[in-house]
This record gives C-alpha cells, sequence and structure tokens, in this order.
C-alpha cells in the first residue's frame, strides 16, 4: 500500500434556494406576503467598518444593526431581492448559495498558560510562533521602593506597572484560513436542457483584499453585498495613523473567478492575513452575507446555452438538480497547519492538538498512517465537502422549508423558557409541558424530556437520599451566579490538617512568631488583592473617560485635560502602590521556612448571571458531533488511491486535467482522487466501482442524528432532500424592563421570606414581592422602564453540556432509578433534543449604563509580540487623537486590555428622562418586546410580531416557561392572576421578575469569631476577631440529659461544667459547680468564654428560660441529621446529640468601589435613587438587604438557635442571651405545651440586616499607616456582624440572603471530635435504694480531675451495685463521700470526694434480703467518653 502524503479534512457544506417565492412571492401588493405567518428573509446588513474610526462624527457602540424584520416581503420590498431604487430585481442574488463551515481545527486559537514553559510547548504543538514566551526568562524583581511616576520625553505621564497583573493580554493565534476554494457544480439535470454544462468550476481567493476604489462599483455585474465581504487589515499598532483606520471602511476581500481560466497569481494581489478572528465581526466566518466569496459563493444560474459563446443571450434556467464538491487548500504550502512542523514535534502531536484523529486499525492502510503520524516532516492538507442533488426551481420554494416549521413551532407553543442556566431553562421548559405519556417511536423526544424531568436533582447532586437531593437545591440556586477572583490566602503546610472541615485531628500550632508571621503575610496579601481589583475597575473607568471624549459629538459633556490628568494620577498611584504591596508581601513571605508556605484560594466574589433564555424544539444548525474529534482521513483512505485516475467521461476528465493542477503538484492527485470519490459517492450512481482497500467513508457522507425530516426519516448530512438549509446562527433580542424600587412609600415591596413558585412545588427562601402590594395599582405608579436589548451567538455547547452531564449521571445512577428502557432511551436519543440556548449577554450591563458590542479600541493585543515588547500596545491614531487633553501613548497602554465594554456616555438613548438610566442593583420585572432568530443565509423566525403597532399599544406578548426563580407571585385575592406591573389575563404572564441582586461582584463573608484583646504582633484590634484555624471556635456545649430532665453544659474541650436540671422549688435546679468532677484551674475560671458560659448556665436556671430551651432542643430533634460514625447513635437514647456553642460573623463585601452612570445624556438625572454604599451627605440613604441563618426543613442544616450581640459588649458578656431567635419555636396555642416567652421564631420581621460595605486601599489612614495591608485588614474584619449561635456540630450553618449564593459555615471537624473523646456521659441518679452497703472510701481509688473510667484499675474491684433493666453500655457507679484533710469520712472541714465502683445489671425479681437497707445517691457515668462509646449490646441475664 502507498504510503500517505497528504491529510484530508471534512467540511460541512450547506444549499440554500433565494428566489422570489422563498421572499414572500412576487405579488406587487405589499400585503400579499406569503411569508406573513411564515420565517421571513432579512435584508442584507453588512458590518459597518467606518465606526472604527477615531472620529466623532462616526464612533458608535457596535458596528452591527439589528436586523429589520418589519417589512421583508414579497419580493419586490425586500431590499435584498429587489433594487427599491429601480423596483428591478436583483437577479445576480437568485440562485444557489453555498457556504462551508470552517472546520474546528481553524477555529482553535493559542494557549493561555500562566505557565511560560507549557505556553510555548502548547503553541508549538499547535504549530504556532513562541515569540511572545520566554521559556527561560526568571521572575520578574519586584521593587523594594515604590516608583509611582515617571516622566517620558512629551512630558507624558508613564506608568510602571511593575508585577501588575493585566489579565491574558496577549491576543490568541489562529491559523490561517485556507483562502482558496475550489467550487465544482455538476448539474444532473435542467430545464432548459443543455442551459448548464455537466461540469463548471470556479475558484474563491479568500484572502484577496480589493480597496473600494479600485471595485468598479457601477457595473451591473457587480454586487458590492454579495461579491464581496467587508474586512479589517491587521498592521503593527504604529501604522495605524489616521490614513490607515480610514481606509479600513473601504477594504473589502473575496474573489471568483472561473475555474477555466483562473490561475495562481499569488502575492500579485494584495493579501489579508486570513483567519476566523481578523475580521473583528464574530458572525464573519458563518454569517452568509459577511463572507460572499470568502466563505460561501452563489451560483445565480446565469448561463448561456451551452456551446452557443459567451455572446449568447442568458438562458434562464427554470428547473435544475445540482450537485456540489468544494475543495479547499493553502496557496502558500508553510500556511498549512502541518506546514510548519519540525524536529520537536510529530505529525501525530499536530494533529492531537488540532482535535483530530485519525483511523488507524485498517489492515491495508494501518502501517503507512503510523509511519505518517510518527514523521516530523512538513505535509499538506486540503478540506473537502459534498452536497448531492439540491433541486432548484425558479418559482416555487423547496418542498421542505424546516425555518417555516420552526417559526409554526415556536408561535404555535410559545416554546420560549427563561431560567438561570441553561439547564434551569431546559428543566423549566419540561416542567411546563409534562404530560402523562405511554412511549412510542413517533415520540422518543417526549420520552428524553420526561426521563430528564426524573433526574432532575440527580443533575446536581448522585445521591438517591432525600436529603441529598434537597441539598442539591442550595447547590443549583449557587449555581445562578458567576464568579470572580476572591483573592489568595496563605497557610502553613504543616498546619493544614482540619482545614475546611476534613481532618479528624487537630492542627499542630505552630510557634507564635510563625503564627504571627503568617496573618501580617495574609493581611499584607488581602490589601495587594484589594489594590488589584480596584485598579482594574479604574482602568476601565480611565478608558471611558476617552470614550466618553470621542464620542461626544456636540461636546455637551466636555472632558478637560485636568479631568485626565486627574485620573491619570489616581491610576499612577495605584500602579505604584501595587508595586509596593506586592513588595511587603515578598518580604513579608521570606520570613517564614521556605517551603512551608502554601497557597489557596478565598471565597470567590459572585454576581447573579445574565437571565438565560430557551427556545425549545428549534434545532440547532450545528453538525451534532461538530465539538467531538475531527474525523480526518489521509490519502490512502480515500475511493481512490491517491495517484490513481478514476474511471470517469470526457468532460470530467477534461475538467480534472485542466483545472487540478493548478493546485500545486503536491495536491493534484489527492484532489483528483476526492473528485472521483465526489463522483463515486454520488447516490444517483447506481452501480459505483468497488473502493480501495482501507477506504474510509468521509464525515458528513452519513445519517444526519440530529435533524430528521418532517416524514421522520432522519437524511443523509450531504445530501439536500429537497429540504432548505436552516442553520440558527444567532439571537437578537430585546425587553422592557421596569425597576420596582426596594421600599416602598409605606412598606417595602420586597421581602426576602419562605416562598412556594409555584402550588406544587416547596418552600424556598426567596425574594418577592411583600404581601398585599399590588404592582399594577402602586402610587406613584411604576413608570421607571428602560429598553435592553442584545445579540448572541447560538453555540453547539449548550446540547454538548447537557449530553456529557446526562451520561455522567447514568452512568453512576443508583440502582432502580430509572428502568433499563428509559436509561437506553435517554443515551439514544439525547442528543436528538431540540433547543436553542444563549443568556442575555448584555442585560445587567445595560442596568449599569454598559454596552456590549464591536467598538473602536485605543490598543491592539498582539498575538505574538517580540521579546521585550508589551503585548498591549497603543494604536498611532488613538494617540493623535487624544493627545490635546492628556491621552498619551503611556495613559492608552495603562488602559490594558479593560476595553471590551463602552459606557452610554451621549451615544444610548433613554426612554424616561425623570428617572436615572444606571441601576447598582437588579430589581424589577421585565417583558420581552422583540425576539428574533436568525440563520446563516439571514432566514428569520421572530417569536413576536414585528409588524409596527400604533402608539402606547406595543407589540405583542410573548408568555414564555417561567424558572421558579423568576416567576411572580400571583395576587393575594386571584391567584390565577400574576401580580406584574401590567397585569394577564388568568393563567397568563408576559413579565418574568427579577429579584433583588447587586449588579457588580460581592461576596458575603462568613467566619467563626470571638471577641479579643488587641494584638499588636497579630495585627489585630480590640474587638470582634475572625479566628485562625488553631483556634478552637466553640466557647461551650450543650448536651441535653433525658434521664435527669436537664441540660448539662461543658467547656469547649469537653470538660463538664454544670447541670441545670427541670423541677425543683423554682421550676429550675443547678447543682453545685463542676460536681461529680474537680474544679479546673483559675486560668480555665478566668476564661473570658467560661464567663460567658456561666451567664448562658445562670439564663437556664430560670424555669422560663429553661422551658423554652429544652422545647427549642427537643422540636429540633426532629429535623436533625443523622450523628457521624464518631458519635455512638445509642447514646441518643440515654442523651441528646450534643450542640456547640459559637460565634459568627458575616459581612456582604463588594469586589470594588460601587459602580457610577456612565450616561451623559443632557436632562436624564446622574444621581441614584439609593447607592449601595453610605454617603456622606445622607449616610442612611443606602441599600440594606434581609439575611436568614438555618432551615428548619433541611436537615443538613445545623443551627438550632441564634443571640444577638450584646450593645455593649465586655469579656465575657458580648452575647444578648434574653432572646433565642430560632426556627423551632413550638405552636403557642397548643394547651398542653408550657410557655417558651424566650424563645423568637425566625421570621421575615427580625431577619438582620446586612449592608454593603468596600474598604478604600488608598484611603489617606491606610495609606499613612505602618502597616497598610493590617490597617485594611482592620477595617474590612470591623464590618463583621457579630451572632452568637447554637449549633449541630456535625453540619453547616447555612445564612441565606436572596442576592448571593448561600453561604456555608462548618466547624472544622477536630473541634467537636476532641470534645467528644473527653465528654462523658452521666446523670443523677437516687437515691437508690441497695439490700448491701457500698464500701467505705479508699483514698486509693480517689477520682481526680483526669480520671478515666476506661481504665479498670481507676474502678473499685467487686461484684459492683445492682441497678434494674441496666441493659446498655458500660457504666460506673460514682458514689460520693464527705472527706475530712486527714483521709477520715465526715466533719465539719470535710470536702466531697467520689469514688467509681461497678455497676451490675439485675433483674426485677423480688428477694426479700433481710435488713438493713441502704439509701445512695450519686452519679452514673459511662466509662467511656460520647465519642468512644461502643453498644455492647445486650448484657448476659444475671443468675439466679
Amino acid at each position: 500500500m502507498a504510503t500517505p502524503k497528504v491529510l484530508t479534512i471534512p467540511i460541512k457544506l450547506d444549499a440554500f434556494i433565494f428566489n422570489a417565492a422563498v421572499c414572500g412571492g412576487d405579488s406587487t401588493d405589499p400585503n400579499d406576503d406569503s411569508n406573513k405567518n411564515l420565517a421571513k428573509i432579512a435584508p442584507l446588513t453588512q458590518p459597518n467598518y467606518s465606526f472604527l474610526r477615531f472620529d466623532k462624527t462616526l464612533v458608535q457602540n457596535d458596528i452591527l444593526d439589528f436586523a429589520d424584520l418589519h417589512k421583508t416581503g414579497p419580493a419586490p420590498f425586500n431590499p435584498r431581492f429587489t433594487d427599491l431604487g429601480t423596483g428591478q430585481p436583483l437577479t445576480n442574488r437568485q440562485g444557489v448559495y453555498l457556504h462551508w463551515i470552517v472546520p474546528r481545527p481553524y477555529r482553535l486559537g493559542s494557549t493561555i498558560s500562566q505557565d511560560p514553559q507549557a505556553q510555548a510547548k502548547a503553541r508549538a504543538q499547535r504549530g504556532f510562533s513562541t515569540n511572545s514566551v520566554d521559556t527561560q526568562a526568571e521572575p520578574r524583581a519586584e521593587p523594594a521602593s515604590r516608583s509611582a511616576r515617571v516622566q517620558d520625553d512629551d512630558d507624558e505621564e508613564a506608568f510602571d506597572d511593575g508585577p501588575v497583573n493585566q489579565g491574558d493580554t496577549v491576543a490568541p493565534d489562529f491559523h490561517p484560513a485556507p483562502p482558496r476554494w475550489l467550487v465544482i457544480r455538476k448539474c444532473e439535470e435542467c430545464d432548459p436542457p443543455g442551459a448548464l454544462p455537466e461540469v463548471d468550476a470556479w475558484v474563491v481567493e479568500s484572502d484577496r483584499r480589493q480597496d473600494l476604489d479600485a471595485i468598479p462599483t457601477d457595473s451591473p455585474t457587480v454586487d458590492l453585498q454579495t461579491d464581496f465581504a467587508p474586512y479589517i487589515v491587521g498592521a503593527d499598532a504604529s501604522s495605524f495613523d489616521d490614513n490607515w483606520m480610514n481606509r479600513q471602511a473601504m477594504v473589502f476581500i473575496g474573489y471568483k473567478e472561473s475555474a477555466s481560466t483562473w490561475t495562481e497569481k499569488g502575492d500579485a494581489f494584495d493579501r489579508v492575513d486570513l483567519n476566523v478572528l481578523n475580521s473583528s465581526n464574530q458572525l464573519f466566518p458563518d454569517y452568509q452575507p459577511h463572507n460572499g466569496n470568502v466563505f460561501s459563493v452563489i451560483d445565480n444560474l446565469q448561463s448561456t446555452s451551452a456551446g452557443k459563446g459567451k455572446d449568447a443571450d442568458p438562458v434562464v434556467v427554470k428547473y435544475a438538480r445540482l450537485s456540489y464538491y468544494v475543495l479547499g487548500w493553502h496557496a502558500k504550502p508553510g500556511q498549512d497547519p502541518f506546514g510548519n512542523l519540525d524536529l520537536k514535534i510529530t505529525r501525530e502531536q499536530r494533529l492531537s492538538s488540532l482535535n483530530m484523529m485519525l483511523t488507524t486499525d485498517d489492515p491495508p492502510t494501518a502501517a503507512g498512517i503510523k509511519t505518517w503520524l510518527a514523521s516530523s516532516d512538513p505535509t499538506r492538507v486540503i478540506c473537502h465537502g459534498a452536497m448531492y442533488n439540491v433541486l432548484w426551481d425558479k418559482y416555487k420554494k423547496p418542498p421542505i422549508v424546516p425555518a417555516d416549521e420552526q417559526y409554526r413551532k415556536l408561535n404555535k407553543h410559545m416554546a420560549v423558557s427563561v431560567g438561570t442556566t441553561p439547564m434551569d431553562a431546559l428543566l423549566t421548559y419540561c416542567k411546563s409541558h409534562a404530560t402523562p405519556h405511554v412511549s412510542d417511536d413517533a415520540n422518543d423526544i417526549k420520552e428524553v424530556e420526561q426521563d430528564l424531568l426524573r433526574i432532575q436533582k440527580l443533575l446536581h447532586a448522585l445521591d438517591d437520599g432525600v436529603d441529598a437531593q434537597a441539598e442539591a437545591d442550595d447547590i443549583v440556586y449557587n449555581w445562578n451566579y458567576e464568579t470572580s477572583a476572591g483573592g489568595s490566602h496563605f497557610f502553613l503546610g504543616t498546619s493544614d490538617a482540619g482545614k475546611d472541615g476534613d481532618s479528624q485531628s487537630k492542627p499542630t500550632v505552630p510557634a507564635p512568631a510563625m503564627v504571627q508571621a503568617l496573618c501580617l503575610l495574609n493581611n499584607k496579601q488581602a490589601y495587594l488583592d484589594g489594590l488589584k481589583r480596584q485598579l482594574q475597575l479604574l482602568r476601565w473607568h480611565f478608558f471611558s473617560l476617552w470614550w466618553r471624549y470621542l464620542s461626544d459629538l456636540k461636546e455637551t459633556v466636555s472632558v478637560s485635560r485636568a479631568d485626565v490628568s486627574k485620573a491619570a494620577t489616581e491610576l499612577s498611584d495605584y500602579f505604584g502602590q501595587v508595586i509596593t504591596a506586592a513588595t511587603a508581601v515578598t518580604n513579608q513571605k521570606a520570613l517564614l521556612p521556605p517551603n512551608v508556605v502554601h497557597t489557596g484560594v478565598l471565597q470567590p466574589y459572585c454576581q447573579a448571571r445574565d437571565p438565560t433564555m430557551l427556545v425549545a424544539g428549534i434545532e440547532s444548525g450545528w453538525p451534532w458531533d461538530f465539538l467531538d474529534k475531527l474525523r480526518a482521513r489521509v490519502d490512502t483512505q480515500l475511493y481512490y488511491a491517491s495517484g490513481e485516475r478514476p474511471d470517469m467521461d470526457d468532460a470530467w476528465a477534461a475538467f480534472c486535467k485542466t483545472v487540478l493542477p493548478k493546485l500545486g503538484d503536491d495536491l493534484e492527485f489527492a484532489a483528483l482522487a476526492l473528485v472521483g470519490e465526489f463522483l463515486a459517492l454520488n447516490p444517483g450512481v447506481s452501480s459505483p466501482p468497488a473502493p480501495e482497500k482501507g477506504y474510509r467513508d468521509p464525515l458528513y457522507h452519513d445519517v444526519d442524528k440530529a435533524h430528521p425530516l418532517p416524514s421522520g426519516v432522519y437524511p443523509w448530512r450531504d445530501r439536500w432532500e429537497q429540504s432548505q438549509a436552516w442553520f440558527p446562527l444567532f439571537l437578537e433580542w430585546e425587553a422592557e424592563y421596569t425597576d420596582i424600587p426596594l421600599e416602598g412609600k409605606d412598606d417595602p415591596n420586597w421581602t426576602l421570606g419562605p416562598r412556594s413558585a409555584f402550588l406544587d412545588d416547596p418552600v424556598k427562601l426567596r425574594y418577592g414581592i411583600t404581601n398585599g402590594v399590588e404592582l399594577a395599582t402602586l402610587q406613584p405608579p411604576l413608570n421607571d422602564r428602560r429598553t435592553v436589548a442584545g445579540r448572541v451567538l447560538i453555540l453547539p455547547q449548550p446540547n454538548l453540556n447537557l449530553q456529557t452531564l446526562v451520561r455522567q449521571i447514568l452512568e453512576k445512577l443508583p440502582p432502580g432509578y430509572l428502568d433499563p428502557d428509559q436509561v437506553k432511551e435517554l443515551n439514544d436519543h439525547l442528543h436528538e433534543l431540540a433547543f436553542l440556548s444563549s443568556p442575555l449577554s448584555g442585560f445587567t450591563n445595560h442596568l449599569l449604563t454598559r454596552v456590549e458590542g464591536n467598538h473602536v479600541k485605543p490598543t491592539i493585543r498582539v498575538a505574538a509580540p517580540k521579546a521585550g515588547d508589551p503585548a498591549v500596545q497603543p494604536f498611532e491614531a488613538a494617540v493623535k487623537v487624544g493627545a490635546d487633553i492628556g491621552f498619551g501613548s503611556a495613559q492608552l497602554t495603562a488602559m490594558g486590555i479593560d476595553t471590551s465594554l463602552v459606557p452610554y456616555g451621549t451615544l444610548v438613548a433613554y426612554l424616561d428622562v425623570e428617572y436615572s438610566p444606571f441601576k447598582p442593583a437588579t430589581h424589577g420585572q421585565f417583558r420581552f418586546t422583540a425576539l428574533n432568530i436568525l440563520d446563516k443565509f439571514g432566514q428569520a423566525i421572530h417569536a413576536i410580531d414585528p409588524t409596527p403597532t400604533k402608539v402606547g399599544t406595543g407589540p405583542p406578548p410573548l408568555y414564555p416557561c417561567i424558572s421558579e426563580y423568576y416567576v411572580p407571585e400571583p395576587l393575594d385575592e386571584d391567584p390565577l392572576v400574576a401580580n406584574t406591573v401590567k397585569q394577564d389575563a388568568e393563567r397568563l404572564c408576559q413579565y418574568v421578575q427579577l429579584p433583588p441582586s447587586i449588579n457588580q461582584p460581592a461576596r458575603l463573608n462568613a467566619a467563626f469569631i470571638d471577641y479579643l484583646p488587641a494584638d499588636e504582633k497579630r495585627g489585630t484590634r480590640k474587638g470582634w476577631q475572625p479566628l485562625t484555624e488553631w483556634d478552637d471556635p466553640i466557647w461551650g456545649w450543650v448536651v441535653p440529659n433525658y434521664a435527669d430532665s436537664g441540660i448539662q453544659i461543658f467547656l469547649p474541650d469537653g470538660t463538664f461544667f454544670r447541670e441545670v436540671r427541670l423541677g425543683g422549688p423554682k421550676g429550675a435546679t443547678e447543682p453545685g459547680a463542676w460536681l461529680p468532677f474537680d474544679a479546673p484551674s483559675t486560668a480555665v475560671s478566668s476564661d473570658p468564654n467560661v464567663k460567658q458560659l456561666q451567664k448562658f448556665t445562670d439564663a437556664l436556671a430560670d424555669k422560663d428560660y429553661l422551658h423554652s430551651f429544652v422545647a427549642m432542643v427537643n422540636m429540633s430533634t426532629g429535623t436533625a441529621a443523622p450523628p457521624p460514625n464518631a458519635y455512638s447513635e445509642f447514646l441518643s437514647s440515654i442523651i441528646g446529640k450534643p450542640l456547640a456553642l459559637v460565634k459568627m460573623g458575616f459581612s456582604l463585601e463588594l469586589a470594588t468601589n460601587q459602580y457610577a452612570n456612565t450616561s451623559y445624556i443632557s436632562g436624564v438625572p446622574a444621581n441614584l435613587g439609593m447607592p449601595l454604599l453610605p454617603d456622606n451627605s445622607d449616610p442612611s440613604n443606602h441599600y440594606q438587604f434581609q439575611m436568614r441563618f438555618g432551615d428548619i426543613s433541611c436537615v443538613y442544616d445545623g443551627l438550632i438557635g441564634y443571640f444577638n450581640p450584646s450593645k455593649n459588649p465586655q469579656f465575657g458578656d458580648v452575647l444578648e442571651l434574653d432572646a433565642i431567635y430560632t426556627h423551632f419555636k413550638p405552636d403557642p396555642n397548643k394547651p398542653d405545651d408550657p410557655p417558651t416567652p424566650n424563645l423568637t421564631k425566625i421570621a421575615p420581621a427580625n431577619y438582620p440586616l446586612i449592608s454593603p460595605f468596600w474598604v478604600d486601599p488608598m484611603s489617606l489612614d491606610i495609606l499613612h499607616a505602618s502597616d497598610p495591608g493590617t490597617a485594611y485588614t482592620q477595617q474590612r474584619v470591623a464590618k463583621l456582624q457579630p451572632f452568637g449561635a447554637i449549633v449541630d456540630p456535625f453540619v453547616p450553618v447555612h445564612a441565606y440572603t436572596g442576592i448571593l449564593p448561600t453561604r456555608a459555615l462548618s466547624l472544622p471537624t477536630w473541634s467537636w471530635q476532641t470534645a467528644l473523646e473527653k465528654m462523658t456521659a452521666f446523670f443523677h441518679m437516687g437515691p437508690l435504694l441497695a439490700a448491701q452497703d457500698v464500701s467505705g472510701f479508699k483514698s486509693e481509688f480517689r477520682l481526680d480531675k483526669s480520671y478515666n473510667l476506661a481504665d479498670p484499675t481507676q474502678v473499685f474491684p467487686g461484684s459492683g451495685l445492682g441497678i434494674p433493666a441496666m441493659q446498655t453500655g458500660e457504666w460506673a457507679w460514682l458514689q460520693p463521700y464527705s472527706i475530712r484533710p486527714d483521709g477520715t469520712e465526715g466533719g465539719e472541714d470535710a470536702t466531697t470526694d467520689f469514688m467509681a465502683m461497678d455497676m451490675a445489671a439485675v433483674d426485677e425479681r423480688p428477694r426479700f434480703q433481710p435488713a438493713p437497707y441502704t439509701a445512695l445517691e450519686g452519679y452514673m457515668q459511662l466509662r467511656q467518653a460520647i465519642g468512644q462509646a461502643v453498644d455492647p449490646g445486650p448484657k448476659p441475664k444475671p443468675k439466679r
């Protein structure tokens, strides 16, 4: 077998028919549009690169307008079909449109990595230059002192950013796309006969550049909109002067010529570096109207009758059946993806890095392919794709138009859902359309939806337990937020035990000096992180100032040189302080032993995601296997072996002989084999020749598993099958947002509370409209409305992510959860689930007065900068336009890469000038006013009729399926009507409710804390401080004692402290302290936590308080999580679960300073109604949010109750113990239950309020501090709101805010494990009547405070005290004695000592022993600690 030489890459080819019928018919009556209730053909809209100029008269925030669908038919009224100036049809635009999908290897960019060597290796494997990667570079030395500002030659402020992280400043590289394409047409039949030759072909030069001046636009055969593609021509940043920028709008690429006359001209014509990214237009590679004669062609079928010459009259082709074949190649071999291999990279490595694969298991070709893969020699590639039997009918639509069917589905079923994530939106749609159904072959998709509902909780928690599935709800809720880095945190490698509650052993406490050094290091790192976050925001503010200046055409908002200088100075100061802070971190880290300090990450900052919209039933146009490894072939796997001439008729033989040599000697024979394969695989060939041994079918010559025809038959992917192409590519949406203020005129409009989204849904904590507030009738009315809009690409990832996730679930599915048929159904048909999913990108940014779009930027990111050159370089033209007011080269470079969003400035109009357009927090409702889906050929379907309506009436409503997180509440008096700003009819709702959320990254800090004295060495002040991993967060233990009807209290280490029992003259009895144990040392007694514990015990001594506490604990056992194995379950029948007493603190921190309004339209109020942060002029006017602790319905939450902090905290008295806030307050209306006056039911009215804060790292008090890092940390810590809490130590406590992810706070395992190893189960017993007295006191068996009953030598031997029904546990009897100092019993100076005796079980049979009997009192104690106790099982029955 021959050795492979050429790699062949498959491409997907699509064909679209464009004629008058497709465009709504040829009627001249504007109302006679046959597409009125079907898919439309959108007018052509090209990107306007004129906006990419540094010119106030032209600059805009996007280069592409939204599609205008208000009048698209009939054909005489559509500007894509008809020249509206002359009324004549544009015949050159009618015909067959061909578009090929650029293969994935050309869409894979270079890898960005923090590891220079890894980055260099990855770039080399994919074939990219490594100029920008210095693999031998040492880390940049950090200067020892601050260098805030230097002066350059132009007296501009320059910035030394030092170690400042600018993000991924290096632009990714992409391989050049093939710039040559041979488009071959085979005429199977046509009418009139002979109008088209059997074979015809054209060559497309995708990279051929033509300036507008050189294009004969006045020629009737030239169409600027369809024959050329606007393009951005790249160059060095220094070359982008005014002239270069101004010519961008005049640059076009693309050229098509008959293959019979075409020859390769190389660099005789201007060329561009063509890849999928360079156009600055995301739609460029896939949207056919934007890439004419680049990645698509129009076959207008205008031909003279065959053989009559070019001067003959054009022949109108009425009908034709055509097959097309496209070959793509690189004109320069060195531009091939495999054209720059060297000895370090093999073909196999390059193939894998480009996400391609070869089949190597066919014996005839295996050896040759393996040899080819192992080689490091450069080689060639050729792309190929086919489409057979395209039907052209000049007067009819294609028989099957999927876009029309998708339009019907969309408008009949209103198949739109809105959720927080693609998964949430999909499950929302499935729930809304769930109906009982019996599976049959025609309804596999419905069954897939039903199966997804069955496993929806398992999509988030691989556990079939009810508790785990309930906990999954919190996990799902947390996925509703996008995260950003929360900063770094250092820890000692030797102290990682016990970190995050993962270890059962307490971490070894290092030397105090090391702990102090680590605390100071973390202070400095927190300060550095805070500076960097704010620096990023300031960079964008600096860019927004530049944009304001550039876009202010009327100069209504003056930006002065003083403004620029002030902003530049602030930015420069931040640069300098970042360098200083980074140096401080490095120096402090050097004080700790090497290889001991490790870096971790802190809790991330979070921000609510933009809502996700899903359109169900709409099939994605992407091949279902597009994201799989691309199955390529080498030329020995083709139908005909490379180098052999296939059998073909004379016309094809002549064509191949004339045209294919133009591809070059190294590709000619591979191209010949591919053309022969194209002919052999034609479905019209009844008896094709036998293929070569080792032949593999080309990708796409197979059945389409994702896009069935209306008949239910799955079509071939390389056959037209009488079906018009349909490839949804992007979605354009518009919505009207109405702001609903957090606070109303008299009462709050929004409250956090337990709510059920739907009648059959469980109750969950969420923000909602306050009961009694009817939005549609509020006074003053809700008129603060905004129009927000966006465009999002439809990508294949959502479908792939769903498939991957579901298959992972199925692999670990609990037995019996689904039956085998359902599992098989999901596996077989999941990929057929049709939906389009995309976030409403830009929604929140509009509320922040920021715009997404393609716009001119002052700098360029260089893909492969030379060593020493910056990766971000300013345009020369940008420097020139801003130089007059101080925007020089250094200033533009300082903006970094934070230039993706543009401020509103004066370019974005606003609905109502009475309200500020800026919203620091979202809380409102929105409805869709436009929703259009456009495919890659310009077909459009809309969910809302775009026909203009009368003023004031608005567009028709769209009623989406709404996720439980976004559904409005029903009206109080009518549960079938939604409480919306404009009420809909019963059971209908067009409004989506967005609960309160902060529109910038924020974080709920949570920590175990204590009230501590100042520690200068650690850098802490007197007051509430978070505890380190070595500090015990527990200040006491509470253990219910059912046998004594009391409460036992222990110190944090498990030492017994007090017991309080129900009963006695006052209803509660507190025996002596410490008994039956010795009192601890004076140091323990003076501990503030022990003092606090004493105050808690004193409170329990009040009968009402004790009744309240016991009632709360007893009620909580009904929802308690099962204890871990370390806590013996059999003890729960004797003593209750130990409860820990802790102190916890929470704060709501913004990642940066609060965002600001960037709209400067005259007359619009700039000031906010309510800012996020307090203002000095009105400290009370700022946002406050409710926060709730715990959840009574969730066993995975450990909160039993909590205390508010003392208003005047003192050491040992820092909590208000009088009132316990709890979910476990018994119903006061039950007459049998005792009153619980000290319990307050946790309810929305008493939820704690928490306010956002941000500490300015550049405030004067921090800058002037001896250690800015410590001063910064002190101010952050001071914002913690303290609470005391009674918690289940085995499960976390959860804090819910409704605006951020649920925050869990868990005790480290060692904290309760250590205490349980010491804590003992005991209770008071007696008086007992014994037939035999106990032994006298034996001093050698006296129990001291460190006694251990598990040691048999410490227990007095003998038969022991007999107790009836002692069937569980190994117990000892603690007998008290009154002992004088000399060891004798009795006397005034005697104290109580104890001696332990064994206990024996006896039955209850009377024995009538002789008198005298002895009455005994004492304690029963388990001989092992709680954490070590093991149920011994029933003891043997006593002998009679």
